[in-house]
């Protein structure tokens, strides 16, 4: 009695060992295609600015005041901190005092070189007199220019007790406060340009002269870490230097209007170019990858009208990209049909009918 219960069980366990070579198994299969599939590169890499800066004051002194703060966004041109200045500023009102000085003393030897000159005229005076009356009005003129020059050294000297922000960006770091003591280039503020960012990859050597050949072919999508939302971009540069770990450096410029990225982020970025040749490719769910490490497709052989049989055919992988995969054997042509459906437990010469007909309606990559 419990033979006949597990005869079912017994019929189905002699089935997965007797080669189905005289049923038709139904699969699916498509067309083995020739095209330029395009190469990706999916990778990680870190958001940095393009441009941080130390900024230090160019004169010792006293801080006076910050008028900044550790994540303060700062446009170009503000200021960041001023020095005590009142010293220089006296020097500024001596040398102002010097210069009017100095503009009354050319007022008074254009007066006594005209009236010296017309006396010369009348022949009232000797030309002696006269010509200490120009070279008079040459020095005090010599004067005013050195007095002018002065100034202009002191206002450029006085403009240096101001640090302001030569770019707009984001203050990072401040390492002064209201008292202390600057000393000549000391670092006082790190600023950052939040705008103008890009994200650094180490791609390994081998894709360098690729690359380098067509980098404003190559479609670059990146993706915050966490986020699902992704964009556009652009390579920036390539770095023509390999490092010890045999890789090289790329820039991908960032678009950054909305605030959406800062410096220290991780991002992947995906890079995809069309190669130069075309291969044949086949649909991903055609490849059958085995335990030793080798991949094979089934190829539905035609053996008379409607009639095909299973060959295996050993391939080597190429590049994928949306579910087609580069394949390279020379058992394999365009149009030939490879199974994509039921191909799990194919077995060679095993008989099959394809299901759907002998089409396909895809689309080349």
């Amino acid at each position: 009695m419990n033979l006949f219960k597990q005869f079912p069980l017994m019929m189905v366990l002699l089935s997965l060992f007797i080669p189905s070579v005289y049923a038709n198994t139904l699969v699916a299969v498509d067309k083995v295609q020739r095209g330029n599939v395009p190469q990706t590169l999916k990778l990680t890499g870190n958001i940095v600015a393009a441009q941080q800066v130390a900024l230090g004051n160019e004169v010792a002194g006293k801080v006076e005041k910050v008028e900044v703060e550790v994540g303060d966004h700062v446009t170009q041109g503000q200021v960041l901190l001023r020095l005590r200045d009142d010293d220089t500023r006296w020097q500024l009102q001596q040398a102002q005092s010097q210069l009017n000085s100095d503009l009354a003393q050319v007022e008074l030897a254009e007066l006594d070189q005209k009236r010296l000159q017309q006396l010369l005229t009348s022949k009232a005076t000797p030309k002696e007199s006269y010509d200490k009356a120009v070279a008079q009005l040459k020095m005090v003129h010599a004067n005013v220019a050195t007095r002018k020059a002065e100034i202009a050294r002191i206002n450029d000297r006085l403009q240096r007790h101001v640090i302001k922000a030569p770019f707009a960006g984001l203050i990072t770091q401040r390492m002064a406060e209201k008292g202390s003591w600057l000393g000549e280039g000391d670092d006082v503020f790190f600023l950052t340009d939040t705008k103008k960012l890009r994200l650094e990859l180490l791609l390994p050597q081998r894709y360098y002269k690729t690359l380098k050949k067509q980098p404003q072919q190559v479609h670059v999508r990146l993706q915050r870490t966490g986020s699902l939302d992704t964009e556009e971009a652009h390579i920036e540069r390539i770095i023509g230097i390999v490092n010890r770990q045999r890789s090289f450096a790329v820039w991908i410029t960032l678009n950054n209007d909305q605030q959406q990225w800062i410096p220290g982020m991780s991002a992947s970025a995906e890079l995809r170019w069309q190669d130069a040749t075309a291969q044949l490719h086949v649909e991903e769910d055609a490849l059958i990858r085995r335990a030793d490490g080798s991949v094979l497709v089934w190829k539905a052989e035609a053996t008379g009208e409607g009639e095909y049989k299973a060959v295996a055919v050993p391939v080597r992988l190429g590049h994928s990209y949306k579910g087609r995969t580069e394949v390279h054997s020379a058992q394999l042509k365009v149009g030939d049909n490879v199974v994509t459906r039921g191909n799990e437990l194919l077995k060679p010469q095993q008989k099959l009918k394809l299901s759907p007909p002998l089409s396909s309606n895809k689309q080349e990559p």
